[in-house]
């Protein structure tokens, strides 16, 4: 039977007693995080600097600083309708179309190693229906159009040597009526990424690059000499591997946005720049490109053709230096100071992620807008928290290398010892399914033997010989290709069985937790969970009011 609660309104509501417990639950786990995490709640005052006493007062401004010094907050709807507010409908939005990136129209999509069994499980995961996993075998412009109602413009591929510099990046624009979504590739494994690691960084300048196709020659050199020694001269820096791949799809980032967008009585959309782990980066500077490039519009009040710019990026590394942070954030700032709801980013980072480290800031290098961070298993979700205790400068340098190249020889051991075991599980499997059709074609070669020893009955025995002789040698040959196709079709079989839910358990239980997080599926799911839990919440508060309407009413 249900009981009678009070909710903090006085309003009279039931909950039965499992919902009870299970709110109370909730409200101590948000306790405490917000102890963990010192972060802002709804009695939290601004700290407060006192003036000096006296000319002789020689205190600093901390020391006159009264108020415990608190930053960040939980997710909370009411926050999001603000001005430039985080919205967890447009970061699980925006996580779908960075991960559609994955696959394409190509007759080899998702046959290739990029194709991981954690991509696979959040692309099964994303399309839904009664047969996800036929469904995202489908063409990508067929996924988008029939799950998201949006039509592939243009695919990007562009890999290779392009002007003696490598270039690989693969993504796609696709809009409708009312949105325009750009989306990059993670274009390789995250080991791979992390091992081919590089720290350099070139002069943003977009519109010269462009033309020139590169960053420019001896890029990473140029104008270090300004940035040290006349730093109000120098120029914004960027990562130098990401800037390239960029360069190559401004092109195309003109052709079917910004153009577009610069039409008259063009009707308002809303754009996505999204991306996860490399595409995150690529995505990043592509958002700041979009944003300088139409600034001027943005910042009219008149101009009604873009609704919202919206970043969304999952495990995106660090981009640029503190003065190219700057500038874009500047532009940010000055939208939301003129009430213009307009541009956003949110770069969400699950756990111990450990892409967003790097490259490691005793390099630089800096983030853009502020942090979603969604804590282990989806519990919280908080915006702009203070996380640097949990990575120094130099600690963050450590965790890196021991996530990449570091494993102790303890867990080597072991992995071995596991490895082996399953390697053997396989092998008996494949060895019994093997044997089982290997005795089904000897005994069809036997009933053909003595079919051809038959056949020779009545004839001399040298010509009985050579008729016997001449059937076995055949046979011999093909029990060998027989024998071959037995195995390999076992081995099909026994893979066939295992489920993608499967294969994805089995590679998160051999992941180290930096890699384990950095996985889309984790991302895409503990969003959802939020929104669930907001919905639910919201639901409640809406009912709350019609229950105030009546009893006023009455």
């Amino acid at each position: 039977m249900p009981t009678v609660a009070i909710n903090s309104k006085g309003l009279s509501k039931s909950y039965s007693e499992d919902e009870k417990k299970n709110a109370l639950k909730k409200q101590q786990r948000d306790s405490d995080v917000i102890a963990e995490y010192k972060l802002k709640d709804d009695g939290y005052k601004s700290r407060i600097v006192t003036p000096r006493r006296s000319v002789f007062d020689l205190r600093s401004k901390e020391m006159r600083t009264e108020g415990e010094k608190k930053q960040g907050r939980l997710y909370s709807t009411k926050k999001s309708k603000d001005v430039g507010g985080l919205r967890v409908d447009e970061m699980i939005y925006g996580v779908k179309m960075a991960h559609l990136s994955c696959t394409d129209d190509s007759e080899m999509r998702l046959n290739n190693p990029k194709a991981s069994a954690n991509s696979l499980m959040a692309l099964e995961h994303l399309v839904g229906g009664d047969d996800p996993k036929t469904t995202i075998g489908l063409p990508l412009s067929q996924i988008l159009e029939e799950n998201f109602g949006l039509k592939l413009d243009c695919h990007i591929d562009e890999s290779g040597i392009r002007k003696g510099r490598p270039v690989d990046t693969q993504g796609f624009i696709a809009s409708n009526e009312d949105t325009i979504v750009l989306s990059y590739r993670f274009t390789t494994t995250i080991m791979d990424w992390m091992a081919n690691l590089t720290f350099f960084s070139s002069e943003w300048e977009p519109v010269e690059d462009e033309a020139l196709g590169h960053a420019g020659w001896c890029s990473s050199t140029k104008g270090w000499f300004t940035k040290f020694c006349r730093p109000n001269k120098a120029k914004p820096r960027v990562h130098t591997a990401y800037y390239n791949n960029f360069i190559y799809t401004i092109p195309m980032i003109k052709k079917y946005i910004i153009e577009p967008l610069k039409k008259e009585n063009a009707k308002p959309k809303k754009i996505y720049v999204v991306g996860c782990s490399l595409g995150a980066a690529i995505s990043q500077i592509a958002f700041c490109y979009i944003l300088e490039q139409l600034y001027e519009n943005l910042m009219d009040p008149e101009f009604k053709n873009v609704e919202r710019l919206v970043s969304v990026t999952a495990g995106c590394p660090r981009v640029g230096d503190r003065k190219f942070r700057n500038v874009m954030m500047k532009k940010m700032e000055a939208l939301r100071k003129a009430g213009l709801d307009r541009a956003v980013i949110n770069r969400l980072v699950y756990n111990k992620d450990i892409v967003p480290h790097a490259p490691p800031n005793v390099i630089a290098f800096c983030h853009l807008g502020k942090l979603v961070y969604i804590t282990r298993g989806g519990e919280h979700v908080i915006i702009n928290p203070d996380i640097s205790k949990q990575f120094t400068k130099y600690n963050e340098i450590k965790v890196i290398y021991r996530t990449v190249f570091e494993v102790k020889k303890e867990e080597v051991k072991e992995k071995k010892e596991e490895i082996k075991q399953n390697i053997r599980d396989r092998q008996t499997v494949v060895a019994g399914k093997a044997k089982d059709k290997l005795q089904s074609v000897h005994t069809k070669m036997h009933m053909s033997v003595e079919s051809g020893t038959k056949n020779v009955e009545g004839d001399d025995a040298e010509s009985g010989t050579a008729t016997a002789t001449k059937h076995t040698i055949p046979l011999t040959k093909s029990k060998l290709e027989l024998d071959a196709e037995a195995a390999t079709e076992a081995a099909a079989a026994e893979g066939k069985e295992k489920s993608t839910k499967e294969a994805f358990e089995e590679e998160c239980k051999g992941a180290m937790e930096g890699i384990h997080d950095h996985m889309p599926y984790w991302y895409l799911t503990h969003l959802e969970k939020l929104r669930d839990e907001e919905n639910a919440k919201n639901g409640g508060a809406e009912a709350d009011a019609e229950n105030l309407d009546e009893e006023l009413s009455c």
